[in-house]
């Protein structure tokens, strides 16, 4: 067993064994628990894991040690994030300085954890590919369509990226801007060095320092955002969403042209574009409370994306691509969309842009049956009625609800109908609902549900 979808989680403490374990089972992954150290040989023994989370303390070697060991004896040929509930920044700069990617706190956080292997599989990756063979990173996926807005918007990216000023793009949910800050950078003069990405809401606000500059601690550098990206690209995702303080360290160090990690002595000159994107105009982000000196910073040019309901003549060669894409990297069976399957799409109203149009084509791939998909079968996937109770009546929504309240009442009673019809499995969820898997980790959490005890009422 050698796959990079294969996970070692090492913990004395059974219950988070097991929970972890299970969270990464619904994510797709091949999971194998260790109580100690000693398991834990043994397993690495037998297989290369792809990712490997090691709790700090445990009783008969702690993880630390396991991970110098490992370090030491040149078997450290996975990436590892360590977990402790009593971290100390002493800790956290070992673990860094031994190879560990990445950290997190207990009590864990679903949405951190599977964000944090995410980043570490990616750090993983990357210093392999420079480390190995020197080879370039792959270029990322073509901007796809015919319209004279996509033709725009290549040319746009073009221009954009022969200079070094900071860029926003700014449009609706699902028009892919990450995609576009990505074809920035890979058609700039930065092209050889990094690009980061990273999510405005996952930079954690009790520790914005050390996210954005790094630490130092007996000459040893953990490094930051701002490293990571140095002579390279930093995208900060949903701009909207980054708090106060982080606004106001960020500002501080590109004002002088240079930051300094926490506990360093000497400052390192800001050597990164930022790319930021956010699903609100650039009216809405200032009157929301983004900082205006931060914006000018960051924006000095902006470019508009638009919703695929503005240019729905792109419909027929995305579905083509994306089949295309999940043949090859899902290995989905092949079918072809017909015109009526295609104009069927066009006419629905494509709220969720790309994402739900790839959804869309996923899922007739995945729970479809042979031949051609049609328009019936399309009208099948989009327009489900609403959930039905047990005994057939339509779900009744109150009335005297807000907004809000009304939203999150009918999601509730939406998942808890699909988590049972996909008998608590996230990947038939994901498909099912056309949400990807850390989102609706995120959903239930907040909505106060369990998978497993939904799938067990059916």
């Amino acid at each position: 067993m050698n796959s990079d979808r294969t996970a070692l989680i090492i913990d004395d403490e059974t219950d988070i064994r097991e929970l972890v374990g299970d969270i990464l089972e619904d994510e797709g992954y091949d999971v194998t628990l260790a109580a100690n150290a000693a398991e834990a040989r043994e397993k690495v023994a037998e297989f290369t894991p792809g990712i490997v989370l090691l709790d700090i303390w445990m009783p008969d070697t702690d993880g630390v040690s396991l991970l110098r060991e490992w370090s030491q004896s040149g078997a450290l040929g996975f990436p590892v994030v360590m977990m402790s509930g009593h971290g100390t920044v002493e800790t956290a700069v070992e673990a860094t300085r031994l190879g560990a990617a990445d950290f997190v706190e207990k009590p864990i956080s679903m949405a951190k954890l599977l964000a944090t292997i995410e980043k570490a599989r990616q750090y993983w990756a990357s210093r392999q590919i420079i480390t190995t063979d020197q080879r370039p990173v792959e270029p990322p996926p073509k901007l796809v369509g015919v319209s004279q807005y996509i033709k725009t918007l290549r040319q746009a990216i073009e221009r954009v990226a022969q200079g070094d000023d900071g860029v926003c793009l700014c449009g609706p949910n699902g028009t892919g801007k990450s995609l576009i800050a990505r074809h920035i950078h890979h058609q700039s003069t930065r092209s050889a060095g990094p690009v980061i990405s990273v999510r405005a809401d996952g930079i954690d606000a009790a520790r914005a320092a050390i996210e954005w500059f790094g630490l130092e601690h007996d000459g040893v550098l953990a490094e930051g955002l701002l490293q990571q990206a140095n002579g390279g690209t930093l995208i900060l995702l949903n701009a909207e969403e980054l708090d106060a303080e982080s606004q106001r360290l960020l500002l501080s160090s590109i004002e002088r042209g240079a930051y300094k990690a926490v506990g360093a002595m000497q400052e390192q000159r800001l050597n990164a574009r930022f790319v930021i994107t956010s699903e609100l105009t650039r009216g809405e982000l200032l009157g929301g409370g983004f900082d205006v000196e931060l914006y000018h910073q960051l924006a000095v040019i902006e470019i508009e994306t638009k919703a695929l309901a503005e240019h729905l003549e792109d419909v027929p060669s995305m579905i083509e691509h994306f089949v295309d894409q999940l043949v090859k990297d899902d290995s989905l069976p092949y079918r072809h969309f017909d015109v009526s399957a295609q104009n069927r799409i066009r006419n629905h109203s494509l709220s969720g842009g790309v994402r739900e149009l790839h959804n869309i084509v996923k899922r007739a791939l995945t729970l479809g049956g042979e031949g051609d998909v049609t328009a019936a079968e399309i009208e099948e996937l989009i327009t489900q009625p609403l959930v039905p109770e047990d005994d057939g009546v339509l779900f009744k929504m109150p009335l005297h609800m807000n907004l809000r309240d009304a939203r999150n009442e009918f999601e509730r009673y939406y998942l808890q109908h699909q988590l049972r019809a996909a008998e608590g499995s996230m990947a038939q969820l994901s498909a099912r609902t056309g949400m990807e898997r850390t989102h609706l980790y995120r959903k239930l959490r907040n909505l106060g549900l369990d998978a497993k005890k939904e799938a067990s009422k059916s």
